[in-house]
Order: C-alpha cells, then sequence, then structure tokens
C-alpha cells in the first residue's frame, strides 16, 4: 500500500523520536554506583539480586497483557504508558530508604519494562516495513540499540563525579536528573506515529496470543536462539549487579570505575552504529556463535587472572572485555527473530520470548543470592559456568537452517 506524503514525513520521525526516546531513558544516572547506593540504603549485597526479583515479578505478570495491548491498542499508547510508570519509578526510588520501598520502584520498574518489551521494535520495524525499508532493517536495530549507549558513553563519569561522597543528597541529584530525562520521554511518546500492522483478518480472529505461542512451540531454532541470548545476558547481569563493589573494595576509585564503564558503553556504542558495515552479508547465527565464544574466552581469562594474579585493573580491563562482546549481539538476535514473526503478533511473540527470561532469572539470581554470601569470586565462577552453557550445548552455526540466515 503506498504511503501518502504526509503520512510519510510523520512516519519518518518514529525512527530518531524513538531513538531519543531509548536514549533518554537509559541515561540512569545512578547505574554506575547502583549497588553502593543499594548498599547506602541498608541493603545487603545477597539482597541486591532479591530487589532484581521484584522487578522480574513486575515484568512477568504485566509481560503478556502489555504486549496483546501493544498489537490490539496500539504500539505508540502502550509506549505512552511505559514511559509515564518510568517517571514513577525514578520517583518512588528518589524517596526510597529500605528495602520495602526499593521494591515497589522495581516492581514499577519491571511493568514500564514489560511495556516496551517488544513494543518499541515492533513499532520500528513496522515503520520500515510501511515506509518500504525493510532491508535497512538491520541498520535500524543497530542504531536503535546505540541509543541505549549514546549517553552512557558520559552519564558513567558524570555519575561518579556528582556522587564523589556517596552522599544522600548525591544519589537523589542523580535520580533527579532520570527524573527530567524520563519527562522528556514521555513528551516524545506522545509525538510517535502508530504504523499499520500487517494483518491477516482470518489469523487474527484466530487469537494473537495463541498464534504467538504456535509459533515459539513449533520453531525449535527460535526458541534455541532466545534461550541462548538469555543465557549469556544473565552470566554478565549476575556481574553487573555487583561489579562496583567488588573492584572499589579492591582499591579502584570510583572514578576510575565511572571512566571504564563509560569508556566500554563508548566501543559498544560505535560498534552498534555501524553494525550493517561489519556484518553486511554475514551469516546471523555463525557471527552470534563467534560473539559467544570471544565473550567466553575473556571471561575465562578473567577468573585465571581472579585467582592466580589478581591484579585490580587487569581484572577491571578483563571484565570491561567480555561485557563488550556481551553488549554487541542484540541487533542480530533482533534481525533474526523479526524476519520470523508475523506483524500483527510481533510484540506479543517477543514479550512470550521474554517470558523465557523471566523463568530464568528467578533461579539464577536466587542462586546468585546465596553464592555470594560465600565469596564474590564464586559468584563470578557461577557466571562463567551459565555462560558456558550456551558456548556447549546451544551452539547455534552447526544448525540446518544455517544457509538462509544471512544479514542484508
Amino acid at each position: 500500500m503506498a504511503v501518502d506524503d504526509a503520512r510519510k514525513q510523520y512516519l519518518e520521525k518514529n525512527s530518531s523520536r524513538l531513538f531519543w526516546i531509548r536514549a533518554l531513558l537509559n541515561i540512569k544516572m545512578l547505574n554506575i554506583v547502583l549497588s553502593l547506593f543499594y548498599l547506602s540504603r541498608g541493603i545487603a549485597l545477597s539482597e541486591i539480586f532479591l530487589l532484581n526479583l521484584f522487578w522480574a515479578a513486575g515484568s512477568l505478570v504485566f509481560e503478556i497483557p502489555s504486549s496483546y495491548l501493544a498489537d490490539r491498542w496500539g504500539r505508540k499508547k502502550t509506549i505512552m504508558l511505559g514511559t509515564s510508570l518510568m517517571v514513577l519509578h525514578w520517583v518512588v526510588l528518589f524517596f526510597a530508604e529500605g528495602f520495602a520501598e526499593l521494591s515497589i520502584a522495581m516492581i514499577v520498574y519491571g511493568v514500564s519494562f514489560a511495556c516496551f518489551s517488544g513494543t518499541d521494535q515492533a513499532l520500528l520495524y513496522d515503520t520500515e516495513r510501511e515506509l518500504g525499508r525493510e532491508v535497512t532493517t538491520l541498520d535500524a536495530l543497530g542504531k536503535f540499540h546505540a541509543a541505549a549507549r549514546m549517553f552512557k558513553v558520559v552519564a558513567p563519569v558524570l555519575g561518579v563525579l556528582i556522587a564523589k561522597d556517596l552522599s544522600p543528597l548525591q544519589f537523589r541529584f542523580l535520580i533527579g536528573i532520570d527524573v527530567v530525562a524520563t519527562l522528556m520521554a514521555v513528551w516524545l511518546s506522545v509525538r510517535l506515529t502508530e504504523p499499520r500492522h500487517t494483518m491477516d483478518v482470518e489469523k487474527i480472529e484466530s487469537g494473537i496470543f495463541f498464534d504467538a505461542w504456535r509459533l515459539l512451540r513449533n520453531d525449535a531454532l527460535l526458541f534455541r536462539t532466545m534461550l541462548n541470548k538469555e543465557v549469556v545476558f544473565f552470566s554478565v547481569f549476575i556481574c553487573w549487579s555487583f561489579f562496583q563493589k567488588f573492584f572499589f573494595d579492591r582499591g579502584i576509585s570510583i572514578l576510575v570505575i565511572g571512566a571504564g564503564w563509560a569508556a566500554r558503553h563508548g566501543v559498544v556504542f560505535l560498534y552498534l552504529w555501524y553494525i550493517s558495515r561489519f556484518q553486511k552479508g554475514k551469516n546471523l547465527l555463525v557471527v552470534l556463535d563467534r560473539y559467544n565464544t570471544w565473550f567466553l574466552t575473556a571471561f575465562f581469562f578473567f577468573l585465571i587472572a581472579l585467582f592466580a594474579y589478581p591484579q585490580p585493573i587487569l581484572l577491571f580491563f578483563l571484565f570491561l572485555a567480555f561485557t563488550i562482546c556481551e553488549g554487541i549481539r542484540y541487533p542480530l538476535f533482533d534481525e533474526f527473530f523479526h524476519k520470523r514473526f508475523f506483524s500483527y503478533n510481533r510484540a506479543t511473540t517477543v514479550s512470550l520470548s521474554n517470558l523465557l527470561h523471566n523463568v530464568l532469572e528467578f533461579p539464577l539470581l536466587i542462586g546468585a543470592s546465596f553464592i555470594i554470601v560465600l565469596d564474590p569470586r564464586y559468584t563470578f565462577l557461577f557466571s562463567f559456568a551459565i555462560g558456558c552453557i550456551a558456548v556447549v550445548f546451544l551452539s547455534l552455526k552447526h544448525l540446518a537452517e544455517i544457509r538462509e540466515l544471512k544479514t542484508i
């Protein structure tokens, strides 16, 4: 269907608006001192993992309803709801003083995340499709993921400079910056244009949810790839949850931690921005397996250094290396996923895949909360074992459909 000039002009702005929404929502000035913020509120290191479970609970409960809303009510309205809830999350966090208030903030954060889960990508993908630019999808997805890192190139450094004394006032100042940024994201979400969903009436009448579920149940390759993505994510996420405290206790200053983490985001941002140039014509599954191997190799050297030669700066460098390898994978996963989804149930299918994320999150984070009490180093070993699952048992490159999965 041809797109008239007026509508085309509005649709053209979706990509940039989504970019800035994602960038503003991911400033997260507090993140670089997040574990230290939690500790200042009387939270034990092991309880940090439990707080993340409240996030998972909020996301799990609202995951399917929010995606169903996105497919039937509209992507734009669901994104507006998500940005509004994110403002509420920061406000609750601003006043939080203990575990109960922090838990409420994390639940709201989880519900907000569920509103975006699959919805923003579905809006982007369908916008590109209506404009006749599906061929540039990987480039669009790469820039979309790069948006989450853009401000993080400077935010960690600014964050540690502002919160250099780790005082309550400094923590609240960081949160205040995110409140303002998120309000700007709300304004941008109102200005989005809803793209057309490519709908098959017969399939819609059979039910979006059940059609999406059938897709996941019958597509073994799709399920295996989703599991591969989540396993490596949790391997890094567990380490990320306490890395500031870990390196701070070993004599690395907050400023160095902030500068290193900013550099890490800078590398990931540049790679994602130009990912279509790096990966043009290459096989998606082969490239993903290669990234996973790089990740596990860097993690392995980190563990050797951790137990044999625990020099703090060397450890921090190797930590940044394996987190970079994990962070550059996501546009390729999204490119693969969206090529296998129908437009009318795209958000619902992505959300069903995120249920797998929630199912894995509970046992892995509970396990990490027990292990870290024994010794933080054992938590890294636990995370490495999780990462090994993706490389050893969930390899993608030898699958039968490998010849068909080229990037564009």
